[in-house]
């Protein structure tokens, strides 16, 4: 008998407890109870219970390196930490299901497209098939907020490593691979607006149309505080492309992440007006967080 698992993937700077809510419906929902024999929160960070900076991931751990594909990535972890559970369960066959709330989606995409193993219309990780991909508020052609990010923290790494080299050096005189500058394989770097990753990344997406791939994008309501937040963030003034006309004002986002940014080509691309970036994962205490769960239940 195949056992089905739902595994959950948090956001950027959080912990597995965010997923609480999305964990709590599957399990007390009566359809989805009987679907899901086990849920899985993942962390790709090293601790359990927040940001540790002195763990091997964290918040600088590149989401995954292209070029060097068996590093301390945090899909790496991620798929270590998937892989060392399925083992654990070798007696018995099992499908996953995966959601992922915003970097936990990109974190996602990850796996599939450089863990998995693909076998005709199967395809597998941790040598157990995948069937659904729920990505919550995912920017899948970057961040804006990552961006203004990036350019903060940007003199901050230097410092820091800067000092690291130093230490390094008076320490045993030598300096490694790992001691050199990379900037720009750190997360904010990485997930930022249309990155030389991200574009990397879409170019290598392949929906495979036997996966059932599912976004889900917020459109904040707007309040005074949205407004002002999305006058630091979100305000352009461009020429768009498929429009012939020139837009000055907020784009539509959920607060974090920009709504252009998470749809993927053949996925079903869902939308919930309004709904901000945390209550996409709000599926218990939210209103429209509970919209968002009860839409999905007829996808997973």
């Amino acid at each position: 008998m195949t056992k089905k698992v739902a595994i959950l993937l948090h956001s950027f700077f959080n912990t597995p407890d965010s997923m609480v809510e999305v964990e709590e419906f599957l399990q007390s929902d009566p359809k989805l109870r009987s679907r899901y024999d086990d849920i899985w929160k993942i962390s790709y960070y090293d601790s359990p219970r927040g940001i540790d900076q002195t763990k091997p991931h964290n918040m600088f751990t590149p989401i995954y390196e292209h070029e060097d594909p068996g590093d301390h990535s945090l899909a790496r972890k991620a798929f270590e930490e998937i892989e060392w559970r399925a083992n654990s369960l070798a007696d018995d066959r099992i499908q996953f299901d995966f959601l992922g709330h915003s970097l936990g989606g990109l974190v996602i995409r990850c796996l599939i497209q450089y863990f998995s193993e693909k076998n005709g219309t199967v395809v597998t990780l941790a040598g157990h098939p995948v069937d659904n991909l729920v990505l919550l508020g995912t920017a899948n052609k970057g961040s804006a907020l990552a961006s203004r990010l990036a350019k903060v923290t940007l003199p901050l790494q230097l410092i820091i490593d800067t000092f690291k080299l130093i230490h390094d050096l008076a320490d045993d005189g030598s300096i490694s691979e790992d001691d050199l500058f990379k900037f720009y394989s750190y997360e904010f770097h990485q997930f930022s607006w249309k990155s030389p990753w991200i574009k990397r990344l879409n170019r290598d997406f392949k929906p495979y149309q036997h996966l059932n791939w599912t976004t889900v994008r917020g459109i904040v309501k707007n309040d005074l505080l949205s407004s002002l937040w999305n006058g630091f963030v979100f305000w352009k003034f461009y020429l768009r492309r498929d429009f012939p006309f020139i837009h000055f004002g907020p784009l539509p986002n959920d607060g974090i992440i920009e709504a252009r940014s998470v749809p993927l080509p053949g996925a079903r691309n869902l939308k919930f007006k309004p709904c901000a970036h945390h209550e996409l994962i709000q599926w218990k205490t939210s209103v429209s967080g509970r919209k968002v769960a009860s839409s999905l239940k007829s996808v997973i």
